[in-house]
């Protein structure tokens, strides 16, 4: 795993907004962009949380159908949900849509990204992961961050 200098960072975010950028225009393909992608790092869990936000700035929905990752055994999106007795539950979904024109915020205490058995990871590390849309994908370098930062 590698350290997210200051230099990094700024190198990952400008090479992540080029790439994602050579993923729309016409002809069908994607139109969205990825920020905010952070993962914080909780000592001796067999399970590590994914936030970020997804922008879709296509004039049609577009669908997330799956996320997959080297740095871990499995990668589900997971959904959750408070019931009406104020139950916080987490299910697996299939999918997440993205409206045209709108952004999908995977964060703590909703939706989100969920690494089961991820690779050991310090703060500073990063992971790739990648996000499919049916037929096309996007990777995303994601930080490992302190579990106290606030997104």
């Amino acid at each position: 795993m590698r350290h997210l200098t200051p230099l990094r960072a700024l190198a990952l975010l400008m090479s992540t907004t080029l790439a994602l950028a050579g993923c729309g225009g016409s002809g069908g393909g994607l139109d969205v962009s990825v920020t905010d992608a952070r993962s914080p790092v909780v000592a001796g869990t067999s399970t590590a949380a994914v936030y970020l936000d997804i922008t879709n700035d296509g004039d049609d929905d577009v669908v997330l159908t799956g996320v997959s990752s080297d740095a871990a055994t499995e990668v589900v999106l997971h959904h959750t949900a408070i019931g009406e007795d104020g139950a916080v539950t987490m299910s697996m979904a299939d999918e997440l849509v993205i409206p045209a024109g709108g952004t999908a915020t995977l964060t703590e205490g909703g939706d989100h990204i969920m690494l089961i058995d991820p690779e050991p990871r310090a703060v500073g590390d990063t992971l790739e992961l990648t996000l499919h849309f049916g037929d096309e994908a996007v990777s995303v370098e994601v930080p490992a961050t302190d579990l106290l930062d606030a997104g």
